[in-house]
This record gives structure tokens, C-alpha cells and sequence, in this order.
């Protein structure tokens, strides 16, 4: 598949109108069993990433540059020896929340905070800082120096605790 570097500009505003077909996204899988370090690129972005070796996965953001987005998903679940990490490249931070939950407690769902400032990465450890089946983070460059994360749900096990790291 080629990436196309040149953004073509949809106009909805336009009196014709816009359409918008064929939208594919990348995805970027089937390296998880050999995976030990995954740096993606810039013309990854909006790409689905998917993890699921027990054995871990590292990712590496690219520095960060105003609108690339990644989206992060665990189809299997890593073993609490090994870890599931996205780390940001130097200097940049992360900002945003993702909430812990367990699979055995009903009323889990605590709420985690990267506060833009000193968090630079994500660690999973497949227990209390998540790593579990369905785990899903969505990275937003909203700066040359900051990824904001949504959509991040952690599921683990045990009591969760963040996990954003420095």
C-alpha cells in the first residue's frame, strides 16, 4: 500500500457538495511476534497499530508535528513479565486521560491523567496498569511537542494504577 504524502483538501463547504469514497486505514499488525521495538513514521499516521503478543511490544511515537494521530488496540494479552509500551520521541510529552478497568469488578473504571509536562510514555504490564484484550489508545499530535491521548481504556487486573510514565 502507498502512503500519499500530498493531502488532497475535501471541501463540504463547497456548493456541489463533497464525496468521500474508498477511505482505507493502515494497519499495522502481524510484527507483534517478532516485535521487540516498532518506530512509526510520520506517513503512518492514522494508522490502527495492534499488539497482541504475550511476550510485549515496544512503539515508538514519531516526534510529534500538529495532526498525526495514531490509534493503539491489544487483540491479545501481555504476560505481567513483559510489557505493551508506546513511548513519545525526545522532548515531546503526553496529555489526555484513560480510564483503568477490570475485568472482574463491576465498578472499576478510575480515571488516569498524563499532564502534558512530565509523562512521555505508556507502559501495560498485563495486571495493574493494563495490557489486557481490548485495551485501545488514541494519540493526537496537537503540537511539535505534545500527543494528546482519548479514547484510552486500560483493562486489567488487580488494582489499577496509571499507566503513564516519566
Amino acid at each position: 500500500m502507498t502512503i500519499v504524502t500530498v493531502a488532497e483538501r475535501l471541501d463540504p463547504g463547497a456548493t456541489e457538495g463533497c464525496m468521500y469514497r474508498g477511505g482505507f486505514r493502515e494497519v499495522i499488525t502481524g510484527k507483534e511476534n517478532a516485535l521487540k521495538t516498532y518506530t512509526l513514521s510520520p506517513e503512518e499516521s492514522g494508522a490502527l497499530c495492534v499488539h497482541g503478543a504475550a511476550s510485549g511490544a515496544a512503539w515508538v511515537l514519531p516526534a510529534a508535528e500538529a495532526g498525526l494521530w495514531y490509534e493503539f488496540t491489544a487483540t491479545g494479552s501481555v504476560t505481567s513479565s513483559d510489557l505493551y509500551t508506546i513511548t513519545c520521541a525526545s522532548g515531546d510529552f503526553m496529555k489526555g486521560v484513560s480510564v483503568g478497568g477490570n475485568l472482574t469488578i463491576g465498578s472499576s473504571g478510575d480515571p488516569f491523567t498524563a499532564n502534558g509536562t512530565t509523562e512521555l510514555a505508556v507502559s501495560q504490564n498485563g495486571s495493574t496498569e493494563g495490557g489486557l484484550i481490548g485495551d485501545t489508545m488514541v494519540f493526537t499530535a496537537i503540537s511539535d511537542t505534545l500527543w494528546v491521548v482519548t479514547q484510552g481504556v486500560n483493562v486489567g487486573s488487580g488494582t489499577n494504577i496509571t499507566p503513564f510514565a516519566t
